[in-house]
């Protein structure tokens, strides 16, 4: 189920669901791989938390592409990247720039869950615990407003103890992989050896 038409907790829900479904089907959870880009990848993090929370398995593994984990806004990146990221950058001069102390995006997620909600662990999961989460593969670029989502989440996964690989991509903007490029192909084979690692 898709935003607006459906509000929080009907997305987190639809995951827990999909997951519960495989492992219904026999499927061991450490053979499950679970990939996210930017909000994707809020819910595979967010669905993780949850599972974890009530006692269920957890995937194997969680691939993240450019995540966004917190949905309160507290990160320096997502206004001093706004003029370097092409996916989700404004394109603001330099009083603009000086004026802005919040990316416009943060009034769209009101249509996506109440704000007394947004510091949840299943809407923001930077606010969880990271203890006993899987291992984890991680994947930024350096130009993009999210960078410092994918850092702190980088560091306060490893900080709990997760098995966390992070990959930089120097220069490159929001989710580049979605562009015919070669960096995207180098990108998603990582993720393809990654996920392929350790199956049985």
């Amino acid at each position: 189920r898709c935003c607006p038409e459906y509000r929080y907790p009907a997305h987190l829900n639809d995951c827990v669901t999909a997951y519960l479904w495989l492992l219904k089907q026999g499927y061991a959870p450490k053979n499950i791989s679970v990939f996210g880009e930017s909000a994707g990848a809020n819910l595979a993090l967010c669905m993780t938390h949850y599972l974890k929370d009530h006692y269920l398995p957890v995937p194997g593994k969680l691939c993240v592409f450019s995540p966004a984990v917190d949905l309160t806004d507290p990160f320096p990146s997502r206004i001093t990247r706004v003029n370097r990221d092409p996916m989700l950058g404004l394109y603001l001069d330099e009083e603009e720039l000086k004026g802005q102390s919040e990316h416009p995006s943060h009034a769209t997620r009101s249509l996506y869950c109440l704000p007394e909600e947004m510091k949840s662990p299943y809407c923001s999961p930077i606010h969880g615990d990271f203890h006993g989460f899987p291992k984890m593969m991680v994947h930024v670029g350096t130009e993009e407003i999210l960078y410092d989502d994918a850092t702190t989440l980088v560091r306060k996964a490893k900080e709990a103890g997760a098995d966390v690989r992070f990959r930089e991509w120097e220069g490159l903007f929001h989710v580049f992989p979605l562009f015919d490029m070669p960096e995207a192909d180098e990108a998603c084979q990582e993720i393809a050896d990654f996920i392929r690692e350790d199956v049985s």
